[in-house]
């Protein structure tokens, strides 16, 4: 008989077949858009050959958006879109900052996100990614099209090249590499993503 044990493994499962490993130079866009404790945290202490450091809950609500990422972008190839093609940019140091654009074509870069509610202006952590996708691949404009879990809406949002923002990234990525590198947890960054974050009680005892 199939149990609640064998589901979660399986979106478990999903999450480490498709998981990005990061070498000790490169920095994923994904991972400075957020609170950069975070992802040191991720590199320090989370268990990449099991995700045990994910409840089964967190594993669920992300194998959930990876499997509508990959019915659209199915699609969106379909349409003549490239998808999930990393994109790298290289510092003197030898620190790589890589992107993976869900999908652009030769007028437009999109960043596909699924969430519980549709908001009323996109997210600043889902521009910054975005506009770093535009900056590197050289594009003037992208759309962040959101996916409403709940009520099947979607919405898309045009966002423009920004260079200050994406010097902000560049920062953040020489940053995160820094504490990295010197085994140093960075500053906290409180925001209410805290509340869903799977560190939040270690993050307060550093």
């Amino acid at each position: 008989m199939l149990s609640e044990r064998q589901i979660y493994a399986a979106f478990r499962s999903l999450l480490l077949k498709h998981l990005r490993v990061p070498d000790r130079n490169s920095i994923h866009v994904s991972e400075v858009v957020g609170c950069l404790r975070k992802a040191w945290l991720n590199r320090k202490y989370g268990d990449l050959k099991n995700l045990n450091h994910l409840s089964n809950a967190k594993c669920v609500i992300l194998g959930l958006g990876f499997a509508s990422h990959f019915v659209l972008e199915e699609a969106l190839r379909e349409l003549g879109y490239v998808t999930e093609k990393p994109v790298t940019v290289e510092f003197p140091n030898g620190l790589k900052l890589i992107g993976t654009p869900d999908a652009y074509n030769d007028k437009v870069v999109l960043e596909v996100k699924t969430v519980n509610k549709i908001p009323d202006y996109p997210y600043e952590h889902h521009i910054l990614q975005l506009n770093a996708y535009l900056n590197i691949l050289n594009y003037d404009s992208g759309l962040i099209v959101y996916i409403c879990k709940k009520d099947g809406r979607v919405k898309i949002y045009e966002i423009r090249r920004d260079m200050r923002k994406y010097v902000q990234i560049l920062e953040r990525a020489k940053k995160l590499y820094y504490h990295i590198s010197k085994d140093i947890p960075p500053e906290p960054e409180p925001s209410h993503l805290c509340n869903y974050c799977e560190w939040k009680l270690y993050c307060r005892t550093l």
